[in-house]
Protein backbone atom coordinates (compact mmCIF):
# COMPACT_ATOMS: atom_id res chain seq x y z
CA UNK A 1 0.00 0.00 0.00
CA UNK A 2 1.32 3.33 -1.61
CA UNK A 3 -0.08 4.90 1.79
CA UNK A 4 1.90 4.10 4.55
CA UNK A 5 5.36 5.43 2.91
CA UNK A 6 3.44 9.06 2.50
CA UNK A 7 0.40 9.67 4.33
CA UNK A 8 0.99 11.91 7.45
CA UNK A 9 3.78 13.83 5.94
CA UNK A 10 3.73 16.82 3.94
CA UNK A 11 3.88 15.65 0.23
CA UNK A 12 5.85 18.47 -1.83
CA UNK A 13 5.88 19.14 -5.13
CA UNK A 14 9.22 18.46 -6.71
CA UNK A 15 9.42 17.39 -10.19
CA UNK A 16 6.43 18.10 -13.04
CA UNK A 17 6.38 16.93 -16.07
CA UNK A 18 9.95 15.42 -15.68
CA UNK A 19 11.33 19.19 -14.58
CA UNK A 20 12.21 19.91 -11.34
CA UNK A 21 9.91 22.39 -9.69
CA UNK A 22 12.01 25.83 -8.33
CA UNK A 23 9.94 28.07 -6.50
CA UNK A 24 10.50 29.18 -2.77
CA UNK A 25 6.89 28.12 -1.94
CA UNK A 26 6.24 24.81 -3.71
CA UNK A 27 2.88 23.34 -3.55
CA UNK A 28 2.58 20.23 -1.26
CA UNK A 29 -0.84 18.97 0.09
CA UNK A 30 -0.68 16.25 3.18
CA UNK A 31 -3.17 13.52 3.97
CA UNK A 32 -4.77 12.14 7.40
CA UNK A 33 -6.80 9.04 5.93
CA UNK A 34 -9.58 10.82 4.10
CA UNK A 35 -8.56 14.49 5.31
CA UNK A 36 -6.51 16.48 3.33
CA UNK A 37 -4.75 19.87 3.57
CA UNK A 38 -1.69 21.83 2.16
CA UNK A 39 -1.32 24.61 -0.42
CA UNK A 40 -1.93 24.44 -3.91
CA UNK A 41 0.03 27.10 -4.95
CA UNK A 42 -1.90 30.11 -4.83
CA UNK A 43 -4.19 29.33 -1.81
CA UNK A 44 -4.64 26.81 1.22
CA UNK A 45 -7.31 24.50 1.03
CA UNK A 46 -8.43 21.40 3.21
CA UNK A 47 -11.34 18.89 3.57
CA UNK A 48 -11.76 15.22 2.82
CA UNK A 49 -10.70 13.37 -0.38
CA UNK A 50 -14.10 11.16 -0.31
CA UNK A 51 -16.29 14.48 -0.42
CA UNK A 52 -13.76 16.68 -3.26
CA UNK A 53 -16.82 18.91 -4.11
CA UNK A 54 -16.40 19.97 -0.09
CA UNK A 55 -13.04 20.95 0.18
CA UNK A 56 -12.64 24.79 0.55
CA UNK A 57 -9.98 27.22 -0.31
CA UNK A 58 -8.87 30.16 1.45
CA UNK A 59 -9.08 33.34 -0.92
CA UNK A 60 -5.91 34.79 -1.90
CA UNK A 61 -4.28 36.78 -4.90
CA UNK A 62 -2.55 33.80 -6.96
CA UNK A 63 1.39 35.45 -7.52
CA UNK A 64 2.73 35.79 -10.63
CA UNK A 65 4.46 32.74 -11.76
CA UNK A 66 3.17 30.39 -9.19
CA UNK A 67 3.61 26.73 -9.68
CA UNK A 68 0.44 25.36 -8.82
CA UNK A 69 -0.85 21.43 -8.42
CA UNK A 70 -0.55 19.18 -11.36
CA UNK A 71 -4.18 18.13 -11.19
CA UNK A 72 -7.67 19.01 -9.97
CA UNK A 73 -8.38 18.72 -6.56
CA UNK A 74 -11.83 17.98 -7.42
CA UNK A 75 -9.85 14.91 -9.08
CA UNK A 76 -7.87 14.00 -6.02
CA UNK A 77 -9.54 10.24 -5.27
CA UNK A 78 -8.66 9.13 -9.16
CA UNK A 79 -5.21 10.66 -9.52
CA UNK A 80 -4.36 9.07 -5.74
CA UNK A 81 -5.69 6.12 -7.45
CA UNK A 82 -3.11 5.66 -10.06
CA UNK A 83 -0.64 6.90 -7.87
CA UNK A 84 2.23 4.75 -6.45
CA UNK A 85 5.09 5.47 -3.93
CA UNK A 86 8.65 4.06 -3.08
CA UNK A 87 11.61 5.92 -0.80
CA UNK A 88 9.20 8.55 0.52
CA UNK A 89 8.17 9.64 -2.97
CA UNK A 90 4.74 9.96 -4.75
CA UNK A 91 4.13 9.54 -8.61
CA UNK A 92 1.15 10.54 -9.95
CA UNK A 93 1.01 9.89 -13.60
CA UNK A 94 0.01 12.02 -16.02
CA UNK A 95 -4.06 12.24 -16.88
CA UNK A 96 -6.95 14.04 -17.47
CA UNK A 97 -4.61 16.89 -19.25
CA UNK A 98 -1.81 16.85 -16.37
CA UNK A 99 1.49 16.02 -17.04
CA UNK A 100 2.86 13.58 -14.23
CA UNK A 101 4.81 14.60 -10.84
CA UNK A 102 6.33 13.56 -8.30
CA UNK A 103 6.07 14.68 -4.13
CA UNK A 104 8.70 13.75 -1.75
CA UNK A 105 7.51 13.50 1.74
CA UNK A 106 9.20 15.93 4.38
Amino acid sequence: DWSSDVCSSDLVLTQVGGQPVKTPEPPYFTLHGHEVSGFDGCVRFSGRIDVPKGIMFSEAPCQQGAVMLPFSLRRLPEALGQAWAKNGILHIPAGDGYPASRFTAR
